[in-house]
């Protein structure tokens, strides 16, 4: 029999709301008040997260982020230093180990037996749990089935694909059926055209089979791509939580911005606020943005205002009646597009050109939309 760790608990706080957990009902998992620590680092600093039944829930973060060892925690392969309420369908595993978790792990990887069969390996959590060995081949191949990979099962690994490979892993993961689906940067080792296919896929067959699916990645693209809501790590704690869209278009801070590859980031003063709306002055410049949360925002306040570069307008001389004046510094040709650095009062900003063709010498001012720029207070 395993015998269960103790892992100290603390009592549940109000933070859970904060941090995503304060929807009631429907819970598939709910983790409050988890930290960890290697030795001196810390590596999650009282994080508390939930996630919905049937959800895509995806934490996203740079290496050293805490988002793998949040995953870890979940799967019962590590156990947290602190703890307030760790629960798997409505059923506390604290302290218990991953093969006592209803929770199954796909890892970047695969981890694979070489020396059996796709059928065999597909099979084989299934066989550890004593299934019957009809009952075994009838789910097995129900589980290829949904990988699109039904002629596979007699094939061995090294005949596989990178892709089919995953899909084989991803395999193995359902054919249990678990309560929550944990994959680990599962697409990190495919080439970038597979990659993408792949999370197509994924999409397609989080729809099929409607488990909760927590994923781990550093690349915004595969988060904002599958995701229903992204948890975004920085330093062992959540920097943001919220849809793709609005993590997207709204950073709530300036370090999620940059994350987020806002290419143009400034520090201004703000001289009013009123519902959404920001007016701040930036080297001399009186200009205009949005907030979402403006009661943090109050008038001489220094903050953070954002523009991607795609929204970055290029005036000519003829049309640049208002305006920031620039000069063009570079021209960096990125295949679809083009991005232009230039050179302007409030410091160097990048204008993204789709037109690769279009010529940049008539270019005196830019400017851009208040919608599209971003007002954070930190």
């Amino acid at each position: 029999m395993t015998k269960e760790k103790s892992v100290p608990q603390l009592a549940p706080s109000k933070q859970t709301e904060k941090n995503g957990c304060g929807t009631e009902g429907g819970k598939i998992l709910e983790m409050s008040n988890v930290t960890h620590r290697y030795g001196d680092v810390v590596a999650l600093d009282n994080v508390s997260i939930c996630a919905q039944e049937g959800e895509f829930l995806t934490l996203l973060g740079r290496s050293g982020s805490g988002k793998s060892t949040l995953l870890r925690i979940i799967a019962g392969l590590e156990e947290p230093s602190q703890v307030g309420v760790l629960r798997i369908a409505d059923t506390d595993v604290t302290g218990k180990p991953a093969n006592q978790r209803d929770c199954t792990t796909v890892f970047q990887h695969y981890a694979l037996f070489p020396h059996m069969t796709v059928g065999q390996n597909v099979e084989y959590g299934l066989k550890v749990r004593g299934v019957l060995e009809q009952e075994r081949t009838k789910r097995g191949r129900e589980a290829l089935e949904l990988v699109q990979l039904e002629g596979k099962y007699e094939r061995r690994i090294h005949q596989l694909s990178g892709g089919e490979r995953q899909r084989v892993a991803l395999a193995r993961a359902l054919v249990t059926k678990p309560k929550i689906l944990l994959l680990d940067e599962p697409l990190g080792a495919l080439d970038e055209k597979l990659r993408m296919d792949m999370q197509i896929e994924l999409m397609h067959l989080h729809q099929k089979v409607g488990l909760t699916f927590i994923y781990v990645t550093h690349s915004q693209e595969e988060a904002l791509t599958m995701s229903d809501r992204v948890i975004l790590m920085s330093g062992g704690t959540i920097a943001q939580n919220s849809s793709p869209a609005e993590l997207f278009d709204s950073p709530v801070s300036r370090e999620v911005a940059s994350f987020m590859g806002f290419e143009n980031i400034f520090s201004g003063k703000v001289l009013d606020a009123n519902d959404n709306k920001v007016r701040f002055e930036l080297a001399g410049f009186e200009l205009e943005g949005t907030s979402n949360d403006t009661t943090k925002i109050d008038v001489g306040m220094e903050v953070y205002v954002g523009i991607r570069s795609e929204h970055i307008r290029l005036l000519s001389s003829s049309e640049a009646e208002h305006g920031i004046p620039c000069e063009h510094v570079e021209s960096i040709y990125k295949g679809k597009y083009t991005d232009q650095v230039l050179r302007t009062p409030l410091g160097q900003i990048q204008a993204r050109v789709w037109d690769t063709t279009s010529e940049v010498a008539s270019i005196s001012k830019v400017d851009w939309d208040a919608n599209h720029c971003v007002v954070m207070h930190r």
